[in-house]
């Protein structure tokens, strides 16, 4: 309660004292005077640039939050109030653990009810509210900040689309939607800037380690996309995106270009080549699964390639999601591909410039293995791939 207390922002509802009541302790906290995000989206979506201006304000909260070292668990429409002016207070900072549900789970909605454990009671350690849990959450794993960043996900799609970004008709069925299906991308209004887009596709990865850091890396891109910077020229210049399909045609063609551009090592008569005595076979078709192809279509390839290709040329590394996430390596000779041991939890893979190491970003720690896979060497700490 004192770290709450010390957090002084205006979109964060201030904690003025922790009471005591015979056995029972309170906090008091300041009025938010408005009306709840939750009965605003209940009209119907917002409009985009209300939506981002209102996700801004969130984030800036969250921001500050987490610099102080504090995981709000909860963060829903509900615990946003709108004022008259168009400012924002973001409510119950920390509090969902604290907070013993009276309610049986037959009579709860999955937006407002508290979190369940991970045995799926309403017993034990309240984390979070169904809709908008993560899926570690869900889980019942332990929580950080990236928890907070994929409820604001949440949120911000919410906002746009005017329903709930994953449902069910019980609790259970809500939580089951959060492990295992994907945001209807689809369901975003055109004029949503591509930006937004992918900020939104970087909070709402299943895997922890593939989002957002904490709610700084968003609010710094809404900054951007409000003042109209990196390309978006408005809030609502550029058309919804492609379906899944569609957006990742590009990086499959780079991936295939790169490709090519090798391939004159081989094919004798290009490029100034000499005439070979033989011609290798190159199998060019590399096949995705759904998962993983809707890992490409989610990174920002200007800051965090999800495949390389070996300045020899002969040599391809791309991420997989099977069995979490890994890296597979695959000849360019051959049709088959092997998943390289020490790579569990890769992103970012690039490679030396003689060929012979594999070097790729894992938490905070930017690390090395062989080319053929093989024991992972920690180069340096304290870096990564906001």
């Amino acid at each position: 309660a004192r770290v709450l207390a010390s957090l002084n922002h205006p979109a964060i509802a201030s904690v003025y004292s922790v009471e005591r009541e015979d056995s029972l302790h309170f906090l008091v906290m300041e009025l938010a005077a408005g009306e709840d995000l939750a009965k605003r989206i209940a009209r119907g979506p917002i409009p985009i640039d209300e939506a981002l201006g209102i996700a801004r304000q969130i984030a800036d909260a969250l921001e500050v939050a987490h610099e102080n070292g504090v995981v709000h668990r909860d963060l829903k429409p509900a615990n946003v109030m709108l004022a008259a002016d168009g400012s924002v207070k973001v409510l119950d900072f920390g509090l969902a653990k604290a907070i013993a549900p009276i309610a049986t789970e037959d009579s709860l909605s999955p937006t407002m009810s508290p979190t369940v454990t991970s045995t799926g009671t309403l017993a034990g350690t309240i984390l979070g509210t169904a809709a908008y849990m993560s899926p570690e959450q869900a889980k019942g794993h332990p929580v950080d900040r990236r928890a907070d960043v994929w409820a604001f996900g949440c949120v911000l799609l919410e906002m746009l689309t005017g329903r709930l970004t994953f449902a069910g008709d019980s609790i259970a069925e809500t939580l089951a939607a959060v492990m295992k299906e994907q945001p209807d991308w689809d369901s975003l209004p055109a004029g949503t800037p591509p930006r937004i887009v992918r900020l939104l596709r970087r909070c709402l990865v299943k895997d922890p380690r593939g989002r957002f850091r904490d709610a700084g890396d968003a609010r710094i891109v809404l900054d951007e996309v409000l003042a109209g910077d990196e390309g978006d020229s408005g809030i609502a210049a550029t058309p919804v995106s492609a379906p899944l399909w569609k957006r990742a045609l590009p990086w499959a063609l780079a991936l295939l270009l790169a490709v090519a551009l090798v391939f004159t090592r081989f094919v004798p008569g290009t490029a100034g080549s000499k005439p070979a005595p033989s011609v290798p076979t190159l199998d060019l078709s590399i096949v995705l699964s759904d998962e993983e192809t809707a890992t490409l279509a989610s990174y920002d390839y200007e800051v965090m390639p999800s495949f390389a290709v070996s300045p020899a040329g002969d040599r391809l590394v791309y991420t997989t999601l099977e069995g979490g996430r890994k890296l597979l390596s695959r000849r360019l000779d051959s049709p088959s591909t092997e998943l390289l041991r020490g790579t569990e939890g890769a992103s970012g893979p690039f490679f030396s410039r003689d060929s012979s190491w594999i070097g790729f970003f894992v938490d905070n720690a930017l690390v090395k293995v062989p080319a053929g896979g093989g024991a992972r060497i920690t180069i340096t700490e304290g870096v990564g791939i906001a």
